[in-house]
């Protein structure tokens, strides 16, 4: 033992517990860090002493006396819980390994700064304080990388908190309806009477037209998906139980597939689906109405519309999401009818 441990363990009240590298037991807290074990880590190390004894006398039971086991088969891990289970990050389960992947954490170089700064030695600790110190930013990922999701429906509730929201509307003036194409399909799902993709496309426009029979305008958005995309992580969490199955939509005669869930679970798939969608949107429109598609054709700047008078420019965006293009199509339609009564 070192003097210094010893002149602690003697007179401690001698000592910061702070400044100096010494692991104090504090209801389960390590006192240079200040970080509080949960309740399975303090159950495991305060009963570390019992759990020992009791391994002891399951080993002699078993291969001593039962004999169930043979004496030089290597004993199990025990895997008890200490202060380095904290910074245990468990990621989602290795199928190829059988095992549970983990990253650790490693705040050691924190604690260095912090101690350092403590004992008086020239460390900038505003400045350093500034930058991350992991190597992914933990306010927005997980230490895995994942980005952190929430929970888009929570909006819904503040966006109309004060806001009564009548169960019909009354239309009395020229009016536009704006669809999320990507929301409409995944509601109206396979149906079951439809067996290729052109009949599929017949029944979509169908159901926009119906949807939006006492509008003048009907304005579809589709998403848009990347292969550098900051929603990979979501899809991928949406379709790990589906396995997706490429299909090529070559023309309408190209049956629908079984399972529409792991044709769905494609990025490929969802692209052209939508490009094929927009195609037979505006090929299928109604003479008496004006139907804008946007964000479903190669180009994710092309906007179509079926009145070749209309100048779509202000449409024209990257957005990769179908439900940030409405509010744009909304603000253009704001816009134009603004214009009107100028």
């Amino acid at each position: 033992m070192n003097t210094s441990h010893a002149d602690f363990l003697e007179c401690p009240e001698k000592y910061d517990t702070v400044s100096h590298p010494v692991m104090a037991w504090n209801a389960g807290i390590v006192s240079w860090t200040r970080d509080m074990a949960t309740a399975d880590i303090e159950k495991s190390l305060l009963n570390a002493m019992q759990l020992g004894q009791k391994q002891l006398e399951t080993f002699v039971k078993e291969r001593l006396a039962d004999e169930k086991v043979d004496f030089r088969d290597p004993l199990p891990t025990s895997k008890a819980l200490t202060f380095a289970s904290l910074y245990d990050v468990h990621l989602r389960p290795n199928t190829s390994k059988g095992k549970m992947e983990i990253l650790k954490a490693d705040r050691n170089f924190t604690q260095r700064l912090i101690m350092a700064y403590r004992d008086g030695r020239p460390v900038d600790l505003s400045n350093i304080l500034n930058h991350e110190l992991m190597k992914v930013p933990v306010s927005i990922a997980d230490t895995s990388g994942t980005l952190r999701t929430g929970t888009k429906s929570i909006l819904f509730d503040v966006l109309t908190k004060d806001v009564s929201c009548p169960s019909e509307i009354t239309i009395s003036a020229p009016a536009c309806l704006i669809i999320d194409g990507q929301a409409m399909i995944m509601s109206l799902g396979k149906p079951s009477d439809v067996n290729t993709f052109g009949k599929y496309a017949y029944m979509f426009v169908k159901h926009i037209v119906k949807q939006g029979e006492a509008y003048d305008r009907i304005d579809v958005t589709f998403d848009r998906y990347r292969d550098l995309s900051i929603k990979a992580d979501t899809r991928a969490k949406r379709t790990k139980k589906s396995r997706p199955i490429r299909r090529l939509i070559e023309d309408q005669n190209v049956p629908l597939p079984s399972k529409w869930t792991d044709f769905l679970a494609s990025t490929d798939n969802k692209r052209d689906l939508c490009l094929f969608l927009s195609n037979a949107i505006i090929a299928a429109a109604p003479s008496k109405k004006t139907i804008v598609v946007g964000g479903g054709f190669v180009s994710e700047t092309e906007v179509r519309s079926t009145d070749a008078n209309m100048n779509t420019d202000l449409l024209e965006s990257t957005h990769e999401e179908a439900d940030t293009r409405v509010v744009l199509h909304y603000s253009q339609q704001c816009t134009y009818h603004s214009g009107d009564s100028s």
